[in-house]
């Protein structure tokens, strides 16, 4: 995208469906106010659910650990390595495990409002939850 002269770009992750849209617009924000920068959106365990920059910054993304905990660890050590400005939005969750499901299922099945950080409501994945059965019961079943 940024050799088709797009001013910037972000990696996005596929596994936080319920990520605040508030947090994507901060991100696009940042790099429209200044685009040599790099805007992180680090994830609870360790990774990152956005990465974006407004120059391919390609060592930020070699010899990485990936799928472990230490990945947005080494990707801020990298920005700092090459000198960008690195800048962090909130954490957020991806779902990778049993717990991180059962998050999702109770966050869908009560979604939160009036917070700067109200998740998204994820209508489609809110639908294939349901289709396949995960509902707010299996919390219940999960606890036992």
């Amino acid at each position: 995208m940024l050799d088709d002269g797009a001013h910037a770009a972000c990696v996005l992750n596929s596994d936080s469906p319920t990520l605040p849209t508030s947090l994507l617009v901060q991100a696009a924000r940042l790099l429209l106010e200044q685009p040599d920068r790099v805007v992180l959106g680090p994830a609870e365990d360790g990774g990152y659910y956005l990465l974006g920059m407004g120059a391919p910054h390609t060592h930020l993304f070699e010899d990485i650990a990936w799928s472990t905990g230490t990945v947005a660890e080494e990707t801020r050590a990298r920005a700092s390595a090459l000198g960008v400005e690195l800048v962090e939005l909130a954490p957020w969750y991806d779902v990778d495990d049993r717990d991180a499901l059962l998050r999702l299922i109770e966050e869908i099945s009560t979604p939160a409002t009036g917070t700067a950080l109200a998740p998204y409501t994820a209508p489609v994945t809110a639908a294939c939850l349901a289709r396949i059965g995960l509902r707010r019961a299996a919390l219940s079943l999960a606890a036992q």
